[in-house]
Order: C-alpha cells, then structure tokens, then sequence
C-alpha cells in the first residue's frame, strides 16, 4: 500500500511537470539557446531540448552499462540458480529416502542419500543418515564409510558424528566399540549431556557398575535423566556392586560398600534386600538382625520378611515375638503366617507351628507352607499320613506352578536376573 501511494505521488508530479514545461515550450517567451559547434559543424537548439536530449543520453548510457554488468555476472548468476536448484533437489531426495526408510526400503534411501550428499547444503545429514540406514540393512562397511565421509564433509564435526557412531554401535550391541568412542568424545567434550546419557547406558550393557556409580554426578548435573530414572540408576547401581561383593565372599568389603550408601537407598528393598541376604549367606544374621527389623518396620516388604525369618538368631524368643506384632497390621499376609510358622517350629511350639501354617495355607497356598506342615507333622507328631496328604498337595501345586512358567516363558523369552543364592531362595518362597 505505501509503494503504490508513492507511485501515485510521483505520477501526478510528473504530470504536472509536463504541463507546465509543455505550457512553456510553447509559449512565445525566451527559452533560451544552447549552440555546440564541432569542427565545422554547429548545432542550436533551445535550453530545454538540449535538456531533454542529455536526460535521454544520460538514460541509455545507465541501460548499456547496467546490460554490460549483467552480462559480465551472468555466468555466476546462472551458476548460483544451478545450485540452488540442485540444492533443492537434494533437500526433496533427503526428505524421500527418510521416508523410504521409514517403509524398510533401505537400500533405495541409501542410494539416494550418497547420490545428493555433494550437491546439498548439509552434506553431514545426508551422510549421517546414509550410515543409519547402511546399519539397518547390516551393511556395517558401508556404515563405516559413510561415518567417514560424515567426518570429511564437515569441519568440526567430531561430537555430531561420534555421537551417531556410538548409537549405532549400541544399536548393534557392540559396546566395547561404542565405549571406545565415547571416551574419545569425552575427552574432547567433558560433561557433554549426550555423551554422559551414552556412557550410561553402554556401562549399563556392560555390566561396569562401578563406572555407572562414578557418572551418577554429572548426569544429575546434566539433568540427562529424569529424577525417577536417577533414582532407578542408584538402586540398580548399588544392587549390582552388592551383588558383586556377596559373590566375592568378602564381608568387609560388603559391609564398607552397605556403610557408603546413602541412607534413602539403603531404605529401597532391592537394594536392601542383597544386603541382608548376603550377609545371612555368609552367617553374619545375628549381626544385621536388628537393622533388618527397624527397616521392615517401616517399610513392609515379604522379602524382607522372609529375610527376617531366615535369621538363626541368638534370642529367637524375642525374634517370635517381634515377627508377631506385624499381625496387628497384616493379619492377612500369608507369607507372615509362614514365616511365623517357621519361627515357632524352630522354638518347638508345634501347636502354634501348625495354626500359623494352617491358616498360611488357608488364606494363599503355596508349596512351602505344605512341606513346613509336611515336615512338622512327619518329624515331629509322627503324622505320617497327615504328612503325605499336605506333601501332595504341595506337589500338586508345584506342578501347576512349572506348567504356567513354562508357559509364560513360550509367551515371552526373557533372561532371569542373577541373584545370589539366598536371595533366589527368599524371592522364590516369596512367590509360592
């Protein structure tokens, strides 16, 4: 609207302008004279015509040489219209082979990719991407290459193509290679967010707990994860280095790693239980009984239960007496009648014995409370039959047990954690 105000301006001024010089010129006052004499030769005319000849001269002298400029740029013009062009064409073919690769046709996005990549305007995406879908279709030659020319096409372009060489040496479970790469970008990037994300997970795959322990500070710094993973990472972090130290049957050094862990992890089951059951494997009960007590007073747990009832300890009245009071709030625990059973079988109060494993049974069978009350009748009431009724009970439902694991494990094939021994036992009576 402004552009075309100004036009409209200029047109009437210069309608005005021409009438009056019109008016002017052919009016019968002095309009002046203007003689150029060349050799022989002499020109007059008026003022005003010799005016408006040099206006017009001047006008095509401007015409030629803006004709000449253009024609002496024309080929970088043209030149910078080609690649325009072919860079327009290799954003359409990035976008194409992003979409046949999303369809499984990897080969095609590929090649269409390498064939664009010189011409683009970010060769590093055609490349990068090229490597992914090379690593889709296995071809990890091809991938390599492409990470290479990645590399070439971009000056300083070592985190962006690090970065994508380590996931897909993750994506294709080569861990050492992907942690090769990673502590290379370390080094040149430290506390870079990705770079510690990566780490994590590679140290994760790798089983190097202690590594993950070490990168828990930065990755809260980074904010990397999320409060809840962080959280997940320490307990994970922690059970595994638990693990580790059970399974190296060294005590102290067990118990200097339970005394560096913070206090609201020591709190969590999993990594507690570890703990605990480490320490009961290697006859060291008496000596966390009451720690093991104060946690599961406050945070109730059928592991831990069961844990706590598996303790030989040295004042096993006041241990019954203790595993007695949670019936106030979990009077309908199966699990804790069993365990109370156990108590009371190792205190020779059979009576009791057999109601807490009677009333176990009644509120959730399971295959241990049948053998305890299959025991205790045997070998200690010299009910025989009594005893064989509640064994095949317990071997009944034993059976029924392995057919619906065997079927959950033809559902989904899944790999069992590793545990130590004891805590496989407690886990397992947990279960039943």
């Amino acid at each position: 609207m402004k552009k075309l105000t100004i036009i409209v301006i200029a047109l009437i001024l210069a309608g005005f302008a021409s009438y009056h010089l019109a008016e002017y010129l052919t009016s019968e006052s002095d309009k002046g004279q203007v003689i150029v004499g060349i050799s022989n030769y002499t020109l007059e005319t008026t003022f005003y015509v010799f005016a408006l000849f040099l206006g017009l001269a001047f006008i095509l002298f401007y015409l030629l040489v803006r004709m000449l400029i253009l024609l002496w740029k024309s080929p970088t013009i043209i030149k910078k219209k080609s690649l325009t062009k072919k860079q327009l064409l290799a954003q359409n073919a990035l976008v194409t082979s992003l979409v046949d690769s999303a369809e499984g046709n990897w080969e095609k996005a590929e090649n269409t990719l390498i064939k664009h990549a010189a011409n683009s305007a970010a060769p590093l995406i055609h490349f990068l991407t090229a490597a992914r879908t090379a690593h889709s279709r296995g071809a990890t030659d091809k991938r390599d290459e492409y990470l290479k020319q990645a590399y070439d096409s971009t000056p300083d372009s070592d985190i962006t193509v690090g970065i994508t060489k380590a996931e897909l040496h993750l994506s294709g479970e080569e861990y050492d290679q992907a942690l090769d790469t990673l502590k290379r970008l370390d080094l040149i990037s430290p506390g870079h967010a990705v770079v510690q994300s990566l780490l994590h997970k590679t140290y994760e795959k790798l089983n190097d707990w202690d590594a993950v322990h070490n990168l828990l500070p930065g990755l809260k710094k980074n904010k990397t994860i999320m409060d809840l993973d962080i959280h997940a990472t320490e307990v994970t972090a922690y059970s595994e280095r638990l693990k580790l130290s059970v399974a190296s049957n060294d005590i102290d050094q067990l118990k200097e790693l339970w005394n560096s862990i913070p206090d609201r992890i020591k709190r969590d089951p999993e990594v507690c239980s570890v703990y605990f059951a480490g320490m009961i494997e290697s006859n060291q009960g008496r000596e966390i009984e009451k720690e093991l007590y104060k946690i599961l007073s406050k945070n109730w747990n059928k592991t831990l239960l069961v844990l706590f009832g598996s303790i030989e300890s040295s004042e096993p009245e006041k241990q019954l007496k203790q595993t007695e009071k949670f019936l106030k709030k979990h009077a309908d625990d199966a699990i804790l009648y069993r365990v109370l059973g156990k108590l009371c079988m190792r205190q020779n109060k059979p009576e009791e014995a057999i109601a807490y494993l009677k009333q176990s049974i009644n509120l959730e069978p399971s295959v241990t409370a049948y053998q305890l009350l299959g025991d205790l009748l045997s070998q200690q009431q010299g009910q025989i039959e009594s005893a064989n009724k509640y064994y095949r009970k317990g071997l009944l439902l034993a059976s029924d047990e392995i057919v619906r694991e065997t079927q959950d494990e033809n559902i989904v094939d899944e790999k069992p954690p590793e545990h130590s021994p004891v805590i496989q036992q407690q886990q397992e009576e947990t279960m039943t």
